[in-house]
């Protein structure tokens, strides 16, 4: 039991030097849980926008932009960028970019995923409480080198990372 307990706050412990603040976990000016009705109004209507659950809605901003947000509360719940279209952080990450870039810009990711083609690196921001609050997942070329992805994504929890970020990349990289 005591090993199990000492393994998880070790694994803990590796998240919370996230390199990456969270004034950078921004896509187009949003972040998980900015007002999807301000991105509407910056944005306008999106051109396509599809119910996946009760209350779990996807839109598209033509073929690069996604975003997942909740239409009751209206709050964004991811945003995906796929290509070069003006989307990018704060400090100018952008799809097409190379992945030193990203590096030089946030240091070393939280989490690494090296696939046969494809690679995904992925930063954290962690609350007080040791909850990962958002994350932020660059899928980028292993051969060249350019960012192919770029993915801002809620949580609530260590089981979320578990669930979700390492299925998401998983999903990615191949």
């Amino acid at each position: 039991m005591v090993v199990i307990s000492l393994m998880v706050i070790v694994g803990q412990a590796n998240f919370c030097n996230a390199s990456m603040p969270y004034s950078e976990m921004y896509l187009g000016g949003f972040t998980v849980g900015s007002s999807y009705s301000a991105m509407k109004k910056m944005y306008g209507e999106p051109v396509t926008d599809k119910d996946h659950a009760e209350d779990n809605y996807t839109c598209n901003y033509g073929d690069s932009v996604n975003v997942g947000y909740n239409r009751y509360t209206d709050e964004i719940q991811h945003i995906k960028i796929s290509a070069n279209n003006g989307w990018k952080t704060p400090a100018g990450l952008a799809v097409g970019m190379n992945i030193s870039d990203a590096l030089n810009m946030y240091g070393n990711p939280d989490y690494k995923k090296v696939g046969s083609s494809k690679s995904a690196y992925c930063y954290f921001y962690i609350n007080q409480q040791g909850t990962i609050k958002h994350g932020f997942i660059i899928l980028f070329d292993k051969d060249s080198g350019k960012i192919l992805q770029l993915v801002l994504i809620g949580g609530n929890s260590m089981a979320t990372f578990e669930d979700i970020y390492q299925s998401l990349i998983d999903r990615m990289i191949k």
